[in-house]
């Protein structure tokens, strides 16, 4: 929904996905409604991945000046019954991707003195609730990347926001 809305608005845009098919489907929408898009996949939890989605949109479109970075996992579950490999999995899907995906934008917009990113959070990155132990410590350390990339980046006419949005189900 996001990418077809700022494709809407005029913008081209890089629609990176592990899942070609979810991409392809979005892709289709856009340019039904006349917008301009490309497909990327790849996994964001690879450094590698989110360097070479950061290249394809420059190649593709001569820069890059907005990053939405809406990558998350929500797994729900009690403290004492989270596995380690549930642990890194959530932290490496949620926070890890979040770094790398800034890192891999942060160069060009710099040379170019303006940027925006948007990291999509949610109650989780705010308060803590039973059950979400994984998602709150993930979502908040994005949070803690966005308020420092934020200030670093703030020479350089970069913004970076993180948008919570409060959830009305009881998740």
């Amino acid at each position: 929904a996001i990418s077809i809305l700022f494709a809407r608005a005029g913008a081209k845009v890089l629609l990176a996905d592990r899942d070609q098919a979810n991409a392809e489907t979005t892709l289709a929408t856009i340019k039904e409604e006349g917008g301009e898009a490309t497909v990327f996949v790849g996994d964001v939890t690879i450094n590698a991945d989110c360097r070479g989605m950061a290249d394809a949109a420059v190649a593709r479109y001569g820069r890059l000046d907005v990053l939405v970075n809406n990558v998350a996992v929500r797994p729900h579950k009690p403290i004492l019954e989270i596995t380690d490999e549930e642990w890194h999995t959530t932290l490496g899907i949620n926070m890890h991707a979040a770094f790398y995906l800034c890192r891999a934008v942060l160069p060009g917009m710099m040379e170019r003195k303006t940027g925006s990113i948007i990291a999509l959070g949610g109650q989780s990155a705010i308060t803590g609730r039973p059950g979400t132990s994984m998602v709150t410590t993930a979502k908040t350390g994005v949070l803690g990347l966005i308020r420092a990339v934020a200030a670093e980046m703030a020479p350089y006419n970069i913004r970076a926001n993180m948008v919570n949005p409060l959830s009305l189900i009881p998740i």
